[in-house]
């Protein structure tokens, strides 16, 4: 079901095994569900209430802002742990704080954890804790849309913009892949898409 594909259970059950507590950075939409798992072991930062409006701004800053940026309040927030999945199903909008994570480049936080709901990096990772990969948050990502579509099959606009990401990425197969599964599964027509589908199979020639 779609509400399958934004509870996170098997990263909740993660953090409670592992007996992972403290300050938890998480989605929005996953804030309630995790308010009601794991309380009292974990603080949410945002649930579906709102209630500070300068933590809700934060919020979007650091899911959707510059990886800078998004550290920087993370760091200020005094955050242990993220659980996060790639998207804000509805609209198809990439939760961008994931391929900052997932960027080779970054060393503050481990991949500890993924499935198809969701994903567990920590800033300091404890002894015996998965030795995963932070490239395999993207792999993540899109399982994590495959499932989604899987449940929802008329919200498929998480594969168009899983895309574009892919495509800035320069990796044009996973672009094309993502592009024609968007296509495959769209209810009506978008012109656009099919033009840009066009476009990056012609780059392939």
């Amino acid at each position: 079901s779609a509400l399958e594909t934004v509870r996170p259970a098997g990263a909740a059950g993660f953090l409670l095994n592992h007996q992972i507590g403290g300050r938890l950075f998480n989605t929005y939409e996953q804030g309630g569900y995790l308010i009601w798992r794991l309380w009292p072991q974990n603080r949410v930062f945002v649930d579906g209430r709102a209630l500070n409006e300068q933590a809700f701004r934060d919020y979007r800053q650091i899911t959707y802002g510059s990886q800078a940026e998004a550290f920087r309040l993370l760091d200020q927030y005094g955050v242990d742990a993220i659980l996060i999945n790639g998207y804000e199903y509805f609209t198809g909008a990439i939760h961008l704080l994931v391929p900052e994570l997932a960027d080779p480049r970054q060393t503050a936080w481990k991949l500890v954890y993924r499935d198809d709901e969701g994903m567990v990096f920590l800033r300091n990772a404890f002894p015996g804790m998965p030795a995963l990969n932070n490239t395999e948050a993207l792999t993540a990502m899109e399982a994590q849309c495959a499932a989604h579509v899987d449940a929802v099959p008329d919200e498929p606009v998480c594969a168009r913009e899983t895309c574009k990401l892919f495509e800035r990425f320069g990796n044009l197969e996973r672009a094309r892949y993502w592009m024609s599964y968007y296509l495959a599964h769209k209810a009506a027509a978008d012109p656009d898409a099919e033009a840009e589908y066009r476009r990056l199979l012609s780059s392939a020639r």
